[in-house]
C-alpha cells in the first residue's frame, strides 16, 4: 500500500519521548510519502522517490493530495469506555461491552487508534478484553486501595490487564501497592490526587506514567522532569468539570518533562472521547503550540502507554497506524475546535475508516 501526495506528512520521528524544544519538532514533509507491506511502514520520504520505488509499482495506492497524513491518534488514559450519559449503577455484561464497543466505534471515526482504560476488579477487566474492535485496548487495573495480592496474582495470570494505577495521596500505603503491583510484573500508572514527598517517593519507584497532575507543586516538576515517568494531561476533564485548573504543561515542557495529552473520557469524568478536541483545548487552555499538542497526542503518548518503539509515529519498522485529514495544516486540528477532521484511519496497515473524503485504486 502507498499513500502518497500529502501536502504535510508529519512522521514524529525520533527516540524516546519528546521533551522541551524537540516536542514541536514534527519532523515533517512536503508532498510526502508512505509505502506499507503486511501492516508495518517500510519506507518514508517523497512522494517523487517512493513512488519509483519497485514495491510502490504493485502497490495499493491512496491518494492523499492536498491533506495531512500523520500518526494515529493514542489516548493514553481514560476513565471508562461506558456511554456518557450513564449512572454508576450495575450493569450486565452484555450492556457493559455494548456501550464499550460503541464508544470505540465513535473513537475510530475520531482518529483513535490505540486506547488505555480501567477496570477495578476481574469482572471489568475480562469485560474489557472481549470487546471487539478495530482500536489496541491497553487495560489498566485501578485500584481504589491497595488491592490485595490475589485481585494482583489473578489479574496477572489471565493477562486482563498491563498496567495497574495507584492513587499517591498523602500518605505511604499507595508506595505499598506501587512496590506489591511491580513485583507482580505489572507496569505502574499513578495518579496524583494530593502533592507531598510520596509521590517523589512514588517517581523513585519507577513509574511510567502520571495523571491528575492539577495540583502539582514546582519541587514535584522538577523531580517529574528528572524521571522516566510521562505526564499524561487531559485537559477535556478540566473544560467539563469546570473547575479551570489545567495542569501547568508549560512548565512542565519547559522544565524538560515528558508529557501526554489524553481525552480522561468517561461517565463522570468527560463525555468527549475525541483526541482531537483534547489537542485544541491544549493550545487554548494549556498554552500548547499545535505541533506540541500533536506529538503529545501520539508519539508522547504512545511511550505513556509502552508501545513508543511500534507506535506513536511514522517510521520504518512501525505498525501503520496512521490518519489522513481532510486539511491542508495539521494546525487546523487546534483552530477548528469540535470539529471532526479524521478523512481515514489506518491500523496495522488496514483501513478501518473512511468518510469517503479519499481516493484508493490498484496500480
Amino acid at each position: 500500500m502507498l499513500i502518497h501526495g500529502a501536502r504535510q506528512l508529519l512522521t514524529l520521528r525520533g527516540p524516546g519521548p519528546k521533551r522541551g524544544a524537540d516536542l514541536s519538532q514534527l519532523h515533517l514533509i512536503e508532498d510526502g510519502a508512505v509505502l506499507i507491506e503486511d501492516g508495518k511502514i517500510i519506507e518514508v520520504g517523497s512522494s517523487r522517490r517512493l513512488e519509483n520505488l519497485a514495491a510502490a509499482k504493485r502497490a495499493l495506492v491512496i491518494a492523499a493530495n492536498g491533506c495531512v497524513v500523520m500518526p494515529a491518534f493514542v489516548d493514553s488514559g481514560t476513565a471508562s469506555l461506558r456511554a456518557p450519559m450513564t449512572s454508576h449503577e450495575a450493569a450486565s455484561a452484555p450492556r457493559l461491552r455494548r456501550e464499550g464497543e460503541s464508544t470505540l466505534a465513535g473513537m475510530l471515526k475520531h482518529g483513535t487508534a490505540t486506547v488505555e482504560t480501567k477496570g477495578t476488579d476481574v469482572r471489568n477487566l475480562r469485560i474489557i478484553s472481549q470487546m471487539e474492535s478495530p482500536i489496541e485496548i491497553i487495560p489498566t487495573l485501578e485500584l481504589d486501595g491497595g488491592g490485595t495480592d490475589e485481585l494482583l496474582s489473578t489479574v496477572r495470570r489471565r493477562g486482563l490487564a498491563r498496567f495497574v494505577q495507584v492513587r499517591i495521596g498523602g500518605d505511604e500505603t499507595a508506595l505499598d501497592a506501587v512496590r506489591r503491583a511491580s513485583a507482580f510484573g505489572f507496569d505502574i500508572r499513578a495518579a496524583a490526587e494530593e502533592s507531598g514527598s510520596c509521590f517523589q517517593c512514588a517517581l523513585n519507584l519507577g513509574l511510567q506514567a502520571v495523571i491528575h497532575l492539577n495540583r502539582i507543586r514546582d519541587s514535584e516538576i522538577t523531580a517529574l522532569a528528572l524521571s522516566h515517568a510521562v505526564a499524561v494531561l487531559t485537559p477535556g476533564r478540566v473544560f467539563h468539570q469546570g473547575t479551570g485548573v489545567y495542569p501547568p504543561a508549560r512548565a512542565l515542557i519547559d522544565r524538560g518533562a515528558a508529557i501526554a495529552l489524553a481525552t480522561g473520557y468517561g461517565p463522570a469524568t468527560n463525555p468527549s472521547y475525541s483526541m482531537g478536541v483534547a489537542v485544541s483545548l491544549a493550545c487554548r487552555q494549556m498554552a500548547l503550540s499545535p505541533a506540541e499538542a500533536v506529538a503529545a497526542a501520539t508519539i508522547n503518548a504512545a511511550h505513556a502507554l509502552g508501545i513508543g518503539s511500534r507506535a506513536g509515529s511514522i517510521e520504518p519498522g512501525k505498525q501503520a497506524d496512521i490518519l489522513i485529514l481532510s486539511a491542508h495544516d495539521y494546525r487546523a486540528l487546534a483552530w477548528e475546535f469540535g470539529i471532526n477532521l479524521v478523512a481515514l484511519v489506518m491500523k496495522n496497515g488496514e483501513i478501518v475508516y473512511d468518510a469517503g473524503r479519499s481516493s484508493w485504486t490498484d496500480n
